[in-house]
């Protein structure tokens, strides 16, 4: 899997302008990509004008065939060009996955049982 993370800064009062964008522009076309397993636009708690969009791809390859097409270039430009909005961008490779964990359960302790007799 591969993971790309955006982080985006908008304007004082303008985060539901990127909801807006990203809920009718973006997120629509990203999910028509070959590729995509999942998208979020999560919000900053602490720092409304902070959010980071999170794309999750089957692999680099898809992802970067994504971003090298016209219109993924047309939307972040658009998010760019905004006045006091910015983004940085940051990829990553996850090595590491659920499947690939295993986790024991503990067997539970037969003295709490009987402590209730």
């Amino acid at each position: 899997m591969f993971v790309h993370m955006t982080s985006i800064h908008v304007a004082l009062g303008e985060i539901a302008r990127l909801r807006q964008i990203m809920s009718e522009s973006f997120l629509p076309l990203v999910y028509q990509q070959p590729g995509i397993i999942r998208a979020y636009l999560v919000e900053q708690v602490d720092d409304a004008e902070h959010a980071q969009l999170i794309l999750v791809w089957e692999s680099q390859a898809m992802h970067e065939r994504f971003r090298n097409s016209k219109s993924a270039e047309q939307l972040f430009q658009m998010l760019n060009s905004r006045p006091g909005w910015r983004t940085q961008s940051q990829s990553y490779v996850a090595r590491l996955k659920p499947e690939d964990i295993t986790l024991e359960v503990p067997a539970p302790d037969q003295n709490i049982a009987r402590s209730g007799s």
